[in-house]
């Protein structure tokens, strides 16, 4: 997994996940275990950790973000959400704060409401965050 790892375009793994791979106890020793053999250039890693939010990193530039404060419902899916919103968020070529930020809107509204989300309803949360 650890060289697989390092050839992935875009890596998302759990906060325990990444923590368990790279042998560290936080995300920031992870990281520094992680970076040395990257063999893509772009390699973008987002680090899902729950009601925490996320943390991104590239070789450049690092992003922490918050989770959206909702009433949970049901976590079913709730990581599966978050990649698919980063994903989409960087087809739209968000950058990688939007991105991340996107990703966790996304997950917000899957686990708070009965409803997939769309676009329109993601903008809509990110945009009443205070």
């Amino acid at each position: 997994m650890r060289s697989l790892a390092r050839f992935s375009d875009i890596y998302l793994p759990s906060r325990g996940e990444f923590l368990a791979l790279w042998g560290a106890d936080d995300v920031e020793a992870a990281v520094r275990a992680f970076q040395p053999g990257l063999m893509v250039e772009e390699q973008v890693v987002v680090v899902k950790d729950g009601s925490a939010g996320a943390f991104a990193f590239t070789p450049d530039r690092q992003v922490t973000m918050n989770a959206y404060d909702v009433r949970v419902r049901n976590t079913v899916g709730a990581g599966d959400s978050f990649n698919a919103g980063f994903v989409t968020a960087n087809t739209l070529e968000l950058d990688l704060y939007d991105s991340v930020e996107f990703a966790c809107a996304v997950a917000a509204l899957t686990i708070s409401t009965d409803q997939l989300p769309d676009v329109n309803d993601v903008n809509r949360l990110r945009s009443e965050k205070p």
